[in-house]
């Protein structure tokens, strides 16, 4: 029994296509390099119609591992530098707040005032200043934002 298996262009990005609707709805990024490899082999496809399934299946093979390859080294990167970020400000209130220019809405007055921030107030600490001056968070401290004076 001889099947003559002919897989076109077609074939290749319906399975890109169905391996992107997986990575949506499944967690990770796996599907996401099985998409890259299909989607590939199509474009190849569309180029050489005539290229034999061996070699399109090792064309997909290779884009869906050196895509993963690139992509964790990457990910892993892009995780760690983020992670990073998220530890430095978890549970420091304020922290966000810092290098941003806020407006006093109470004069600061023996180092303590009141500052607008987004749509509500803090207590600020700082030099003297009266209100609507234009001042820059340094530094938060619990439920306090420690600020200058802003220049310029």
């Amino acid at each position: 029994m001889d099947i003559d298996l002919a897989i076109e262009f077609w074939h290749w990005f319906a399975l890109c296509g169905i391996a992107l609707l997986f990575e949506m709805l499944i967690p990770g990024i796996f599907f996401m390099f099985v998409a890259a490899g299909a989607a590939t082999v199509g474009v190849v496809l569309l180029i050489a119609p005539d290229l034999p399934l061996t070699w399109q299946l090792l064309i997909f093979i290779s884009v869906a591992i050196v895509t993963a390859y690139v992509g964790r080294k990457y990910l892993v990167r892009f995780q760690h530098h983020r992670h990073a970020t998220d530890v430095e400000t978890l549970n420091k209130r304020g922290t966000e707040f810092i290098g941003q220019a806020i407006v006093l809405v109470e004069p600061i007055v023996a180092g303590r005032g009141r500052a607008r921030v987004g749509d509500g107030t803090w207590t600020v600490t700082g030099p003297d200043a009266p209100a609507g001056t234009l001042v820059e968070v340094i530094a938060s401290n619990g439920n306090e934002l420690r600020v200058k004076p802003r220049v310029g």
